[in-house]
């Protein structure tokens, strides 16, 4: 899978003009060193006054480097980064189709083959699933289109289909449920239905097996009969051992035996309005909804335009540098890479749920890094493990650095509550509402620590602690909330909200 996309890819051509740079500079070292070995030391002095050839090489990199970022600008690069997961309804229908030739019945016009083709054509056009296949089956069964996205190929396959295409005649519906299972096995990740389409007669034996192993892969089948209970006389040389023409009925009890038994439904199909309650049934049944990984394509360009600017600022800075600069530079980028690391491994292993490990890497990273993010991630974390304390002292440094945060007040809130300090919760559920004032779970949470305070006032000790920042009175507060209750109408508690977090 692709996970970096170049928008304009052929820019990266004009990298190759790098090593061309860097040839041109180790020409113009090779040259200077030939130069001061055969021009006395006095006369260089004169002649490269002013001049530093350690200088001209960081210029040249800077200019390389600054080359390249810009050239990777106009690339426009952008990384495929996970965003959540999301509920989606992705669907595989796979069609089993009888073409025994009880088929060419008459008894549903104009025949029951090309009944069930126009029903599959109904049922395609209204449910619109993600994939499909088309198996067939009369005395044993054929996959005659695997499962595929493309809409235009099933109209192909199925139009070509005829019931004297197959030489070994019958019904053999348990084989055909086989192959359908076995082609629908890799799709895991979509909601799975087969669509059997036949008159019910099943001549071969081994039904309740193929079902067993239908119902453990949960995979609905929706049983479509065509025919009618007097039946329809096969035209042609279709004889039984009198030499009496055959008549072929409709045979219901096998097709609602499979759709009971997977979860399904059957219908008799007389014409087209028999087959609404199928369709409602593919398209709003709880098997299609599937839980998926969402990702997104993230730009870097404005990583790229910062690293512009710190290149342009060096570069600015050369006249005044010197060795002892340079040395403290590089230990300072190897510093930030470090910390960098630290940082991407307390993310990691807070991803992985190694809860208190994560917390460790947070706490070293912290040490040298004051900034809001590591604030933030750390009080999390500290509320997640339930140590609220450290995690309201925490999210309140958070919020001094960024006060506008809706995440840090709410969190802050949950620490605050889950020590009981029913006061300072409701006061940081209240300066969440007023950032994200459409928060259902943020008024939920100020209504029933509105509630707990009520029942539960604060004691009134000599030496009160200092008051949270713009903490605001319960009194007030639990009039604000009544009042954006009548206008909001925000439901009553529930205190199981509290555990979720942000």
């Amino acid at each position: 899978m692709q996970t970096v996309y170049w928008q304009h890819i052929n820019v990266l051509w004009a990298l190759l003009l790098v090593p061309i740079l860097y040839i041109v500079l180790g020409i113009s070292v090779w040259q200077n060193r030939q130069f001061t070995r055969q021009v006395n030391p006095i006369t260089q002095r004169h002649l490269l006054a002013g001049a530093s050839s350690g200088q001209a090489i960081v210029r040249a990199i800077l200019i390389s480097l600054l080359y390249s970022v810009v050239v990777l600008l106009i690339a426009h690069p952008k990384k495929l980064v996970p965003f959540g997961t999301q509920q989606v309804q992705n669907k595989l229908l796979v069609y089993v189709l009888d073409v025994s030739r009880s088929m060419d019945g008459t008894d549903v016009l104009p025949t029951r083959l090309l009944a069930a083709k126009k029903a599959i054509e109904t049922i395609r056009s209204q449910v619109v699933p993600q994939a499909e296949a088309l198996v067939v089956f009369a005395g044993n069964a054929v996959v005659q289109m695997p499962p595929s996205t493309d809409a235009s190929a099933l109209p192909l396959y199925l139009n070509a289909v005829q019931t004297a295409d197959m030489p070994l005649q019958g019904t053999n519906i348990a084989a055909a449920l086989q192959q359908a299972l076995q082609i629908s096995e890799p799709y895991t990740n979509m909601g799975r239905a087969i669509i059997l389409l036949s008159d019910g007669e099943n001549h071969e034996p081994g039904l309740p097996a193929v079902m067993d192993s239908m119902m453990q892969a949960q995979i609905p089948i929706v049983g479509l009969g065509f025919g009618t209970a007097e039946g329809a006389t096969l035209a042609g040389t279709v004889t039984d051992a009198s030499g009496a023409a055959v008549v072929s009925k409709l045979s219901a009890a096998t097709l609602e035996q499979v759709a009971k038994q997977s979860n399904g439904m059957y219908r008799q199909v007389l014409d087209s309005t028999s087959l609404q309650p199928c369709v409602q049934f593919l398209q709003n049944s709880a098997w299609v909804t599937k839980q998926t990984k969402v990702t997104t394509w993230a730009s870097w360009q404005r990583a790229l335009a910062k690293c512009c600017l710190l290149i342009v600022f060096i570069w600015l800075l050369v006249p005044w540098l010197n060795k002892r600069f340079f040395v403290s530079f590089l230990g300072m980028i190897s510093a930030l890479g470090t910390f960098a690391q630290n940082g991407q491994t307390a993310y990691q292993l807070a991803q992985k749920g190694f809860q208190k490990q994560s917390i460790v890497a947070y706490e070293n990273v912290a040490k040298t890094d004051s900034s809001f993010e590591t604030s933030y991630n750390l009080g999390t974390m500290y509320l997640q493990a339930k140590n609220y304390t450290a995690a309201q002292k925490t999210l309140l440094t958070a919020s001094k650095i960024s006060p506008q945060q809706f995440a840090v007040w709410y969190n802050a809130g949950l620490a605050f509550a889950g020590n009981k300090q029913w006061q300072q919760a409701a006061a940081c559920f209240q300066k969440s509402i007023l950032i994200q004032s459409n928060h259902i779970e943020a008024r939920e949470n100020l209504q029933w620590v509105l509630k707990q305070l009520q029942n539960n006032p604060p004691p009134k000790p000599q030496n009160s602690p200092p008051a949270l920042p713009n903490a605001v009175p319960a009194a007030k507060v639990l009039a604000y909330e009544q009042e954006a209750a009548k206008q909001k109408k925000v439901p009553a508690n529930s205190s199981k909200v509290l555990e979720k977090g942000w």
